[in-house]
């Protein structure tokens, strides 16, 4: 799993590149209050924010990807355009979080048939059906 410190890092290095933040958004959940203050409202407060935090483990992030996958299968394949790239964005940070940084060249490589490919081998790769 990637560190507080990287996904710092990769918020900055996303910012220009992830216009609508459907990336980043999938990062800020995962950092801890000490490093997510900076991104909240002023009057943000940590009881809030341990609400929202997830504990950043490749248990939590690979659950979250499975639970969201039928939602992206179906954007897919009713051929919902900003919902399916939106999806993939999201799968972007998740499988970036995990370092499975094989699987991240393929995943906004080939966006043909909105996404219905990179859905298919990220849950080839972790044993699920889509």
């Amino acid at each position: 799993m990637r560190t507080q410190s990287e996904i710092l890092a990769r918020i900055k290095e996303r910012d220009e590149g992830d216009p609508f933040d459907w990336e980043i958004d999938e990062y800020i959940v995962f950092l801890d209050w000490e490093h997510v203050k900076d991104f909240l409202i002023p009057d943000a407060d940590q009881g809030g924010w341990n609400d929202d935090f997830r504990e950043p483990t490749r248990e939590n992030v690979l659950e979250k990807m499975r639970e969201y996958m039928p939602f992206a299968v179906d954007k897919a394949e009713r051929g919902r355009g900003l919902s399916a790239l939106r999806s993939i964005m999201h799968y972007t940070a998740w499988v970036w979080l995990l370092e499975d940084d094989d699987l991240l060249e393929v995943v906004m490589v080939d966006y043909e048939d909105y996404g219905k490919g990179i859905l298919g081998q990220i849950s080839r790769r972790y044993g699920w059906s889509a």
